[in-house]
């Protein structure tokens, strides 16, 4: 993964050399980090860039600054382009800061960079043009070994990145933490490098006020947000920060943490991230929305030392989220106030000890994450037993042709296959760059009629599933001969797959019809999901729809969810976690 080059965490063999690399590697992490976010807060700062920079080539024989400025690309960027090379005049815009600039910005990935440099080197070489092996188009292009290790470009760009010396100059700390040593087979205190969100920010505003509202507002008007939470949400009219006088420039932050695997089926791969992040930035790019804190190894981990980071940190946001305590942004009047823990529900039982989701008594406030809690978990089952039902009802084919026609789930396979292939020509159409892996009865958890259905995706994928399946359903639903069986499939996909698309669609702050029709939506959806399901358990024999629209302690979380929107009238999709996971993978 993309993680373990940023990580540079070498895992070895031996345990003794493993021990040398555990937490030190993290410093130099966060070093790359820094860099790297550095470039994207420079990259923000458009006006003052594009005011400063005069008409140059592209190609500069002049050594290039220590600081260099990377203004971002957009469409009147090549516009511009093209009408200076008809009229033979440099271009303001180099190529070299538009491919840093798009992979900074996360709109390519490193061997896309690369492949785009080689080919513009090419271009060159065949209209006579000579471009120098110092140049930063030359040496992008011969990343990865000029392309033929694609997996290397990632890391050899962060590498290149930090020869220009272009950094935050944020404050990394050590803190002493306790770890297992596999060496001595004991648990002892370790030095572990953190990045506090008080010394980040700092950082982020000395770059400029205007980079920093960039980063901690987005484009959410904070004074309509905070007035309509003193109006409609209880939980902010016992917030300490309520009487703060310039709601206008108050900053909701949030911790996120996550695990991944860095190494597939490997224990010592496994790593924690610890990240803040503010709730207004939730529709900026993964990395300018979130911002590390820490990372420690799962291997060398006990249950003590997440508590022991918590320590740490606790001390440093109560002084941050304070009005006593006076920071650089303080003289600007803006303020910091802890709003939530995002995670996934395990993440945050397991670290926190809240929200047993498993329990039956999962009524206390959680923030929805419709990602975790939709498309990985009710959106699952949904998807799974719909497909499974139309497959049964012979949409793609006859299920079985008679008595002895074969095994259930070797026939279901062939009708699977062709609803993959129905799924693939459906996404073309419709031009949607998701990856999909073929329908089969082991992936739908469907491999006799005693299994309940699930259909295993990742989130993007799911909600494409979702869609598709919406609107065959409708059309299955709306056929002569239709059953009311068949109506109640069709109803409770697509009541979800509204939902959804009303998530994506409405800003912020819904309107008074907006909260309504989500929650008559979910409503509808959960009730006649509900039916189906005490439907299909009386089903016996080779019955359509036997064993399917299991119901699931998301459920329930869903349930709450509609009923919070309806009164406090905030878009769930504000806390979803596309971004997180997008963070934790980069």
């Amino acid at each position: 993964m993309v993680l373990t080059s940023e990580l540079n965490i070498k895992v070895k063999r031996t345990r003794r050399r493993y021990r040398t690399h555990t937490c030190l590697q993290t410093h130099f992490w966060l070093r790359h980090c820094e860099a790297i976010h550095a470039y994207r807060y420079v990259w923000k700062n458009i006006e003052s860039n594009l005011k400063t920079q005069f008409a140059r080539p592209w190609r500069s024989q002049d050594p290039p600054p220590s600081r260099p400025q990377l203004p971002p690309f957009n469409a009147k960027h090549v516009i511009a382009a093209k009408e200076a090379a008809e009229k033979n005049q440099p271009v303001v815009q180099e190529f070299s800061h538009l491919l840093v600039g798009n992979f900074a910005s996360g709109r390519s990935s490193g061997s896309e960079v690369q492949r785009t440099a080689a080919s513009a080197l090419n271009w060159c070489e065949k209209h006579g043009g000579n471009v120098e092996p110092s140049d930063v188009v030359h040496r992008i292009a011969g990343l990865g070994s000029s392309g033929k290790y694609s997996a290397n470009c990632e890391r050899d760009m962060h590498t290149m990145l930090n020869t220009f010396g272009l950094r935050l100059h944020a404050n990394i700390s050590a803190i002493r933490v306790r770890m297992y040593n596999h060496t001595a087979v004991r648990e002892e205190l370790q030095t572990l490098s953190i990045l506090y969100p008080d010394d980040l920010a700092e950082a982020i505003f000395a770059q400029g006020e205007n980079i920093f509202r960039s980063c901690m507002f987005g484009n959410v008007d904070a004074a309509e947000f905070w007035a309509h939470c003193a109006t409609h949400c209880e939980w902010f009219k016992n917030h300490a920060m309520y009487s703060y006088e310039c709601k206008e420039k108050l900053i909701p932050l949030s911790l996120y943490g996550d695990d991944v695997n860095t190494y597939r089926n490997a224990e010592v791969g496994a790593v924690s991230i610890i990240a803040w992040t503010s709730d207004f930035g939730y529709l900026n790019k993964s990395c300018l929305r979130y911002w590390p804190i820490c990372v420690y190894s799962e291997h060398c981990s006990t249950e003590h030392t997440h508590e022991d980071i918590m320590r740490y940190l606790t001390d440093r946001l109560k002084s941050m989220c304070s009005r006593e305590h006076l920071f650089g942004w303080s003289s600007k009047g803006y303020c910091f106030m802890f709003s939530s823990l995002q995670g996934d529900l395990k993440w945050i039982h397991e670290k926190y000890g809240l929200h047993n989701f498993r329990a039956n008594a999962c009524c206390n406030r959680v923030l929805h994450d419709c990602m975790h809690s939709q498309l990985l978990g009710t959106g699952k089952v949904c998807n799974g037993s719909v497909l499974i039902y139309l497959a049964e009802s012979g949409l793609w084919g006859r299920l079985q042709g008679g008595r002895g026609a074969g095994k259930y789930d070797d026939c279901l396979e062939i009708c699977l296959r062709a609803a993959h292939q129905d799924f693939l020509s459906w996404k073309k159409q419709r031009k949607i760059n998701t990856s999909q892996a073929r329908f089969t009865p082991a992936r739908c958890s469907r491999k006799s009629r005693q299994q309940y259905p699930a259909l295993n995706n990742k989130a993007a994928a799911s909600k494409a599933c979702t869609m598709w399946l919406a609107e065959r359903a409708s059309e299955f639903a709306a056929r002569a001969g239709a059953t009311e069986q068949d109506q109640l499939m069709c109803t409770t996909i697509h009541s979800y797959a509204s939902a959804l698309i009303l998530m994506d669609e409405a800003d912020l702050l819904m309107s008074d019809g907006e909260a309504t029709k989500f929650y008559d939506l979910v409503m509808r959806h959960l009730q006649t999901h509900a039916l189906l399901n005490k439907r299909s358990r009386l089903l016996v024999g080779k019955a359509v729809g036997r064993n399917m629209w299991l119901i699931m302690p998301k459920h329930h979380h869903l349930f709450h969810a509609a009923h919070r929107v309806r009164t406090e009238r905030v878009n769930p999709r504000a806390w979803a976690l596309f971004a997180g996971e997008d963070f934790v993978g980069r």
